[in-house]
């Protein structure tokens, strides 16, 4: 494992995110077609999420890729598993702390799905590190 490789990894693998929500919905919707307007809000929506996606990304990312790697601990499979579960529970607290207003009681759906959309940004952000800078699947360099 080379440093400037988890560098790089680090640098790439927040855009992860914003890309694939960008490329569905360019794919997805009639975004190119509909209007002349229409593709300058989806560029601004994708900067605003690269804008969102990397100080958090790289918040809890480098931590977690900090414990792993210090604890020789860093292999693909932890990586994905821990940047799902931390996903997921930034998912929950961004839910507790915008979305749930006293006064309003939320359905079980949208306790559960905002989580786990976060956890599956999380997991897939982590493949994308470690396709990057290369991981072994199972045991540390």
């Amino acid at each position: 494992m080379r440093p400037w490789r988890i560098v790089l990894a680090i640098l790439l693998a927040p855009a992860t995110g914003p890309l694939i929500y960008s490329v569905s919905m360019l794919l997805g919707s009639g975004y190119p077609y509909s209007g002349p307007g229409h593709m300058e809000k989806h560029l601004l929506s994708t900067v605003s999420l690269v804008a969102l996606a990397y100080p958090v990304s790289i918040g809890l990312g480098v931590s977690l890729v900090a414990v792993l790697y210090f604890a020789n601990k860093l292999t693909t499979w932890n990586c994905i598993v821990w940047a799902s579960v931390a996903g997921a529970v930034g998912g929950f607290a961004f839910f507790r702390r915008l979305v749930d207003q006293p006064g309003y009681t939320p359905t079980l759906s949208e306790v559960l799905i905002l989580p786990a959309i976060f956890g599956v940004l999380g997991g897939l952000t982590a493949s994308t590190f470690c396709l990057i800078a290369r991981l072994k699947p199972r045991k540390p360099d």
